[in-house]
């Protein structure tokens, strides 16, 4: 019986992990997203999202 629930609660450990690892990469993948949106943003015109012709730069 004991062997039964240390089974059980390695089970919901383990699942708990899953679901943690499974958060933090999305949670990665859109921080990158984000990061790589700014950058394309600020490298085209800043934040209003503006590319300046070059007779005005």
């Amino acid at each position: 019986m004991l062997q039964a629930f240390k089974m059980k609660m390695n089970d919901v450990v383990e699942k708990r992990d899953r679901i943690l690892t499974n958060q933090l990469r999305k949670s990665l993948e859109e921080k990158t997203l984000e990061i790589t949106a700014a950058k394309k943003n600020k490298k085209n015109g800043g934040s209003f999202g503006i590319k300046l012709s070059p007779l005005f730069c």
